[in-house]
């Protein structure tokens, strides 16, 4: 409806303005996406939305929304702001927005299976585990309303999502160790055995199946995922409502023993083409202009050549000079720049293998950079490592791990305004909780072994360049615990590229900042090394010389 391309964001449409509530990420690449004005984007760290409903709604004032798009947690939210303000929140039966927008018709390609050598643990096993999960809790059922936990109880994947492997579906997972499962019809096939456990259902058959259930009987739902109309329609028949987080987030977060293999694996691959890659942009840039939409397809199209590859895991981010200050930038045919002389290229990207899921992002300099830009990407190179280095004990809280790295910011007065780090998932969504490194509240799930997480400081110089720098890491037992023989956790670096350090104050780090990139550097080359011939090989052993 805006133009907006973020991932995150709520619109709130008057009658003679549009507000854009979204986070750090997209305010200043919105106004440059939403052509609407009067235009207003709020940063949700300054503003929540219900500040800003509260600021926008005068009483009496009648505020719709689409109960199917909006959550119990949200609509919770915003009708405490209403009783304060007034004013009323009013579920429409049609979206407005449906009425003049085609959507298009369901994607046309089918569920299939995600074999258990990938994930580790079959479906029965995963169903038995929520079954005992719901007989802790004294639930009957649970309504799973994210895809995400779908495809991972059930071991299936699809392809409604260009980045992300999903199939649309609803789940009912009862305490019996069986489930319902509601899907478009035809996107399950012969080939794919689910089992007898599994009854498949229409997707639009849900709201019947929850309307059906024996009046008593107890249904979890996580508020943070269910739609506010399904709460509803199960509340009005009967159902004792239990509000849970996702009884699947957690064990989804942690990945087994095969998903980490296969994150190693397929991080390894990618590393290798990679380093092919970078080795080409290095020497086409020197020659040519070299255009962001022809880096984004270059990268793309290497990822490709992997035989596990099945999708990019988002759009690929190839930003040049000032786009490198937008976190998520978007290149399009009017945006299209080449990378000119003394310029950052800020190039994030990853991709989607039946292994895993990646997303790694590099910094790199055609030419001498200016001081300044020399001594901000040193800045976030010390970060990074202080971040990937640092040992915890259990229970440790992301947000605590994003404050000993930005610390490094704030004794500059400098800051970024986006989290440290977000949870991977496993051939699933590259953003994936409950485990993160933010600087806020929603921070506070502890780290757990097992668990993936990006590490990407970052700064942001607005109208002139950006520096990030991104590795994807699994929390793991450190080797070395406490003296008195306690548990101590760290950051197993996944991904394996080369950080480039010429743009770098060398003289700046500390030994033991200079042991850790030499060491990180030594796996890089020791694991890429056998997968790389020629003027590629040659390029990885330059970019990964010790440095003293």
């Amino acid at each position: 409806m805006t133009g907006f391309k973020g991932s995150a964001g709520t619109a709130i449409v008057t009658l003679d303005r549009l507000i854009l509530v979204t986070d750090g990420r997209y305010t200043d690449v919105a106004p440059l996406q939403i052509k609407a004005r009067p235009l207003d984007v709020v940063n949700v760290r300054d503003e929540s939305l219900e500040m800003v409903v509260s600021r926008v709604a005068s009483p009496g004032f009648r505020l719709g929304y689409d109960p199917w798009l909006h959550t119990v947690a949200d609509i919770d939210t915003l009708s405490i702001a209403a009783a304060r303000g007034e004013f009323q929140l009013v579920p429409t039966d049609q979206n407005p927005v449906d009425a003049i927008l085609s959507v298009g018709s369901p994607s046309p390609g089918r569920a299939y299976s995600h074999a258990d050598t990938f994930a580790g643990k079959s479906s029965s096993e995963k169903r038995r585990d929520l079954a005992r999960t719901l007989a802790a809790t004294c639930a009957n059922s649970v309504l799973l309303s994210s895809p995400e936990s779908v495809c991972w109880l059930l071991n299936i994947r699809g392809s409604d999502n260009e980045d992300t492997p999903l199939v649309y579906a609803f789940a009912l997972a009862h305490e019996d160790a069986s489930v319902d499962l509601f899907i478009e019809p035809g996107k399950v096939g012969p080939e794919l055995d689910l089992g007898p456990d599994v009854r498949v259902r229409p997707y639009d058959a849900l709201c019947g199946v929850l309307q059906r259930q024996a009046p008593g009987r107890t249904l979890a739902i996580d508020p943070a995922s269910t739609s506010q109309v399904l709460a509803s329609i199960a509340t009005d028949a009967g159902w004792n409502i239990q509000k849970v987080a996702d009884p699947c987030l957690l064990p989804k977060a942690i990945k087994t023993d095969a998903e980490i293999s296969g994150a190693r694996a397929c991080h390894r691959r990618e590393g290798a083409l990679l380093c092919t890659f970078w080795s080409w942009l290095e020497a086409e840039a020197v020659k040519r202009p070299v255009h962001e939409s022809e880096i984004a397809r270059e990268i793309d199209q290497y990822r490709a050549r992997d035989s596990l590859f099945q999708s990019r895991s988002f759009e690929t981010i190839p930003a040049t000079g000032p786009h490198g200050a937008l976190p998520h930038y978007h290149v399009s045919e009017e945006t299209d720049r080449a990378l000119l002389n003394g310029e950052f290229l800020l190039l994030d990207s990853g991709g989607q293998y039946r292994d895993g899921t990646t997303d790694v992002t590099r910094t790199f300099c055609l030419g001498a950079p200016s001081d300044e830009m020399r001594a901000r990407y040193t800045l976030v190179l010390r970060a990074f490592i202080r971040a990937c280095s640092v040992r915890f004990p259990p229970l440790t809280r992301g947000i605590q791990i994003d404050a000993i790295a930005r610390d490094m910011f704030w004794r500059e007065g400098l800051d970024f305004d986006h989290s440290l780090g977000h949870g991977v998932g496993s051939f699933l969504g590259v953003h994936e909780g409950p485990n993160r490194l933010r600087p806020n509240l929603t921070g506070l799930e502890p780290l757990r072994a097992g668990m993936i997480t990006s590490i990407e400081p970052a700064f942001y110089a607005p109208g002139r360049y950006g520096v990030r720098i991104e590795n994807l890491a699994v929390i793991a037992d450190a080797a070395r615990q406490t003296e008195e023989g306690g548990r101590m956790l760290c950051f197993e670096q996944l991904t394996l590229c080369p950080i480039d350090l010429r743009p770098a104050l060398l003289e700046q780090l500390t030994k033991e900042e200079k042991d850790w990139l030499n060491d990180y550097h030594a796996i890089v080359r020791t694991e890429l090394s056998p997968l790389l011939r020629g003027e590629v090989l040659g390029w990885l052993h330059i970019r990964t010389m010790p440095i003293f």
